[in-house]
């Protein structure tokens, strides 16, 4: 096991809800994430600089509820807020 799934695993016996921020061009982080069932629930264009649709670094926000929490929003509004966010961004 490496030591993100470690350090995961680690995390959710402590919490009862999870945030993961990440740039929108992070791919493997992304991925990462959704595998361990973390789904959207924003973004922010302005976190960078003023420029961050133009540099394709969108900050995105990831959420993960650890046991009776539900998130509000499914995977499949993530996809559908990253394409938005790809005509955008031009990911």
């Amino acid at each position: 096991m490496g030591i993100g799934k470690l350090l995961m695993k680690h995390a959710e016996d402590y919490a009862r809800a999870m945030i993961l921020k990440t740039q929108s061009c992070n791919i493997l982080a992304i991925n990462f994430y959704l595998r361990y069932g973390f789904q959207f629930v924003g973004c922010d264009v302005m976190c960078y600089s003023n420029h961050d649709i133009e540099n394709k670094e969108v900050r995105l926000e990831l959420g993960k509820a650890i046991g009776q929490i539900r998130l509000r929003y499914s995977n499949k509004h993530f996809f559908k807020h990253v394409q938005l966010l790809s005509k955008i961004v031009k990911i």
